[in-house]
């Protein structure tokens, strides 16, 4: 995900998918995505609660956050 570029867009409607990665030895939230998937595969993604900036996952990335997700195509 640090890798993967902002994109110009706005994202409409709730998230297809939300992530979250707790710790809960110091019950604090580690990191919280919104993640759209469109029809060709392509995930776009925000951060944060709040998180405006638009980012984009290569398909790659995409397959990779699939299977640790054990989303279906």
């Amino acid at each position: 995900m640090e890798a993967s570029p902002a994109i110009e867009v706005e994202m409409e409607g709730l998230p297809d998918y939300v992530v979250t990665i707790n710790n809960p030895a110091e019950s604090t939230m580690e990191l919280m995505v919104n993640i759209w998937e469109d029809e060709a595969g392509t995930m776009q993604f925000t951060r944060g609660l709040a998180g405006e900036d638009v980012f984009e996952m290569n398909p790659t990335d995409a397959e990779e956050v699939r299977d640790l997700l054990q989303l279906e195509e």
